[in-house]
């Protein structure tokens, strides 16, 4: 496979990752759960992060569920994506998930400098504490402006 053509799945990669990010944090982690049971699954998948979002203990997925989930989606893309072009895809869809993951850990504990870092930053501590049932892209707001949910 041509360089050219794996650099051609970057940009999906990357999208498609930061709509599962989106779509995961919007109706999963804030699932509105009626029983006790799902209240208790919802929190302590998500709630505990907004109990302490500065808790760095509480940002990352432990590495044995990410290979988990991971193995999972392989699987999924696989049935949408073709070989050999899910391999490559997928290897962007996890750097769209490190970045996230890095963006998220520095979004708590580091001090965001540049102006797109203070925006970032800005979107999702506004999450935290102003409007958490909106705001739900911490990678990127580009899916609260699709969707709606930048208010």
């Amino acid at each position: 496979m041509a360089m050219t053509s794996i650099a051609a799945l970057l940009l999906p990669g990357l999208l498609v990752w930061t709509f599962m990010e989106y779509t995961l944090h919007r109706y999963v982690f804030h699932f509105p759960a009626n029983s006790n049971a799902g209240k208790w699954l919802v929190h302590l998948f998500h709630g505990v992060h907004h109990d302490a979002p500065n808790d760095k203990s509480r940002l990352v997925m432990p590495p044995a569920g990410a290979v988990i989930v991971m193995a999972i989606l392989w699987g999924l893309f696989s049935l949408l994506i073709p070989s050999p072009w899910v391999e490559p895809f997928l290897a962007f869809f996890i750097v769209g998930y490190l970045i996230y993951d890095y963006l998220h850990y520095a979004t708590h504990h580091f001090r965001m400098r540049r102006p797109w870092q203070a925006k970032l930053k800005r979107h999702h501590m506004q999450h935290h504490f102003t409007s958490p049932h909106s705001r739900y892209g911490v990678s990127s707001p580009l899916w609260d402006w699709v969707f709606g949910t930048l208010h």
